[in-house]
């Protein structure tokens, strides 16, 4: 009785499971019907669908790869013109910055030698003023020559000259000039941020002696981020600003993003591309980080077109294929297969390149795959 109430459980169990999924079913293919047929018990519970052609908006697009960029006043590398030992490194990869808040400190016995010259320069430079004004004087009433005149000038002019550039110099440095002449000298100098962002590259550490245009750092403002596109030469001719372009990470192509054509460029490099600029909006730019690699379609017109959901196409060896509805009954439907040309696919919808023979027939638009592809 035990093995009879088993066999039992087991016949009932298979006959459910064999519900689960739809099957072509062979046993009404006859000479009346050659195609699939389904119980509606079978479409119900696979939650098939039918529907009919409809009429989808379709982008014309130019697929580009590109990256994320910024704009060259964005970015800034952090080098010296008089090389220095490291003394104050604060700042570590990620750090946020502010316009002239100090990000690093340089010590080296060649700034005091600079100031202490410049100081040297401007005690001379009291002298020789004053010796141009009194030969001057002099000269005008035929005490001394014009030669001692223009030779006192001529002093005067070259250490002027000599003056200013080594106070140049000084600036440079981040070193007044001004608390120099006051006595004030010191063998540091402090290196300020020149923009506001965020620091992207550090490349020295305490103690190591910088080179003078050695890279210490980079930063790098993200506030107006963009895409850059490389846009082949025999596509350029259709790229306008304005026009609406969408892109994708590699890492994640199932999300998509937006951005709007900005400026064209219309210089061709020596792999005939040339650069498209692209803006994107406010709300995106926390998502990204420079130089992030990115495939887009730039959408140049758009047309409607007869489609069909994505999914109600299935390839099978090489062709593509829909399942037509033949007839129908209270409790079966009658499928027949019709092979298709897929045009181009966009947001979900694929066009067909013969749509007039599907023309107001019912299609199963939902679970053609698992009685086409299997």
């Amino acid at each position: 009785m035990k093995s009879i109430k088993i066999l039992a459980f087991l016949a009932v169990l298979l006959h459910f499971s064999c519900k689960s999924e739809p099957e072509v079913d062979t046993a009404n293919r006859n000479e009346n019907f050659e195609g699939i047929r389904i119980t509606k018990e079978q479409f119900d519970h696979n939650e098939m669908e039918l529907g009919t052609l409809t009429v989808q908006n379709f982008p014309d697009v130019i697929r580009v790869t590109g990256k994320i960029d910024v704009p060259p006043e964005n970015r800034a590398i952090i080098n010296v013109f008089e090389g220095g030992y490291v003394k104050r490194s604060p700042l570590l990869e990620g750090s946020k910055v502010k316009q002239g808040q100090l990000i690093l400190s340089l010590e080296n016995p060649r700034y005091v030698e600079l100031q202490q010259e410049y100081l040297e320069l401007a005690g001379q430079l009291d002298y020789l003023r004053s010796e141009t004004e009194r030969q001057e004087i002099m000269f005008g009433e035929k005490i001394t020559s014009e030669k001692n005149f223009l030779r006192a000038q001529s002093e005067y002019k070259t250490g002027l000259a000599r003056y200013n550039a080594l106070r140049k110099r000084l600036q440079m440095l981040n070193i007044d000039p001004q608390k120099v002449e006051e006595g004030t000298v010191s063998s540091e100098i402090l290196i300020n941020a020149p923009i506001s962002g965020t620091v992207d590259q550090v490349n020295v550490s305490r103690g190591m002696f910088v080179e003078p245009n050695y890279n210490i750092m980079e930063i790098v403002n993200t506030d107006h981020l963009h895409l850059e596109l490389n846009v082949f030469e025999k596509d350029l001719m259709r790229i306008a600003e304005g026009q609406k372009v969408h892109f994708t990470m590699p890492q994640y192509p199932a999300k998509s993003y937006e951005a709007e054509i900005w400026l064209v460029g219309k210089t061709i490099d020596e792999d005939r591309t040339a650069g498209v600029h692209a803006h994107l909006a406010d709300s995106l730019k926390e998502k990204f980080a420079v130089g992030m690699f990115v495939e887009a379609q730039i959408i140049t017109k758009n047309k409607d077109l007869p489609a069909l959901p994505e999914e109600a196409i299935v390839e099978v060896d090489n062709a593509f294929y829909v399942l037509v509805l033949d007839q129908s009954s209270g409790e079966n439907y009658n499928f027949k297969r019709r092979q298709v040309k897929p045009a181009v696919t966009f947001n979900g919808y694929t066009a067909l390149e013969d749509p007039e023979a599907l023309t107001g027939k019912q299609i199963l638009t939902r679970g053609a795959f698992n009685l086409l592809g299997n």
